[in-house]
């Protein structure tokens, strides 16, 4: 037997004999944990521990696959949102303020070099455009309070970064980031210029990417490719051919400025990252007056795309190349009228009325 025993002894006398009672205690040895105890043991606390990181690890990956999804939709509402007010839809982002969109992430926080700053622009109409764009020949400022646009890159940038990160970057939840292997300066894989994420600006449509945890093309669960694409459809307006501004006027005969040989003409002014495109919509037959009570109404000849927002339709005195001038511009009586083109909705046509 394994340990001691202890034993007392107790003498009882009863019918004249004696008689001997012995009550003896064992004291059995302490024993530990065998080695298939311990071994079971920790099998346990480390299945446990393992689920514990492992159920954190997951917790935290499902955030960062969840912040970026959040993080590319505040990327396409930055380049383009329409929102409604009173029952009144709004337009704002980056292509309502420029016109364009923008050429990689950068341009989304930091104003590039040559955007305007955000603020009260006057129309540029230009007798000589290039491409039909303004090139600071033989132009017409329209200065006139009720003729200016607010337009430009907004200060702060249309992103707002997180306050732990640096002020000038965004990057995607996995905080990916590339290095320029090709050489190739500037490109879809420029950390510099897009942050680590993927971004295809093409003028058109702009895509924006990320690659998921493991950092490469395809791939499931967190690996997961995420995109969000800004569509034509999203930011622009296509103006249909034969779309139409009808002006009537219910005041005097108007009549052509200077010249008999010149001819009414509507052009509308879009502004284009501090340039101004004019796109010229002409009448059924040449007119030089606009006879008082009478309607007339001026075409669009080709199918256009403009970027949603507010632009301005001018009266132009057209008599060729490099003599078209704004209606009125010797007398400051200039006939404009700002109007606001929303996307992915039926473009109706316009009337303008001139008292």
């Amino acid at each position: 037997m394994n340990g001691s025993e202890s034993c007392s002894y107790r003498y009882s006398y009863r019918y004249r004999y004696k008689r001997k009672s012995v009550l003896c205690i064992s004291h059995r040895e302490e024993e530990g944990f065998t080695l298939l105890e311990m071994v079971l043991v920790v099998f346990i606390m480390s299945a446990v521990a393992l689920s514990s990181v492992a159920f954190i690890e997951n917790e935290d990956s499902q955030f960062r696959y969840n912040d970026t999804q959040a993080r590319l939709q505040t990327i396409h509402q930055s380049v383009m949102v329409t929102r409604t007010f009173q029952n009144t839809p709004l337009l704002s982002g980056f292509t309502v303020d420029n016109g364009v969109l923008p050429e990689n992430m950068k341009a989304l926080i930091t104003k590039p070099d040559s955007f305007v700053v955000y603020g009260s622009q006057s129309p540029i109409f230009d007798a000589t455009p290039v491409d039909g764009v303004n090139d600071g020949v033989n132009e017409t400022a329209l200065t006139d309070d009720n003729e200016s646009l607010l337009k430009g890159y907004r200060v702060g940038g249309y992103l707002s970064v997180p306050p732990s990160t640096t002020p000038t970057i965004y990057r995607d939840t996995w905080g990916r980031v590339d290095t320029d292997t090709d050489g190739a300066g500037a490109d879809v894989d420029d950390d510099e210029d897009n942050f680590g994420w993927q971004v295809i600006s093409d003028g058109s449509v702009y895509t924006t990417a990320s690659l998921g945890l493991d950092g490469v093309v395809g791939g499931s669960s967190y690996d997961t490719d995420m995109s969000q694409t800004t569509q034509a459809d999203d930011w622009s307006v296509q103006l249909p051919a034969g779309w139409s501004v009808s002006i009537t006027n219910n005041g005097a005969d108007i009549t052509v400025d200077a010249s008999s040989s010149r001819v009414f003409k509507v052009s509308l002014l879009v502004f284009l990252n501090n340039q101004w495109r004019q796109i010229m919509l002409d009448p059924a037959a040449p007119i030089s007056i606009l006879a008082g009570g009478a309607t007339v109404e001026f075409n669009l000849s080709t199918q256009t795309q403009v970027p949603a927002g507010k632009h301005i339709l001018v009266l132009v005195d057209e008599g060729g190349l490099g003599s078209s001038i704004p209606h009125g511009n010797a007398t400051s009586d200039r006939k404009t009228k700002i109007i606001n083109l929303f996307p992915r909705t039926l473009i109706d046509d316009i009337s303008w009325v001139i008292e």
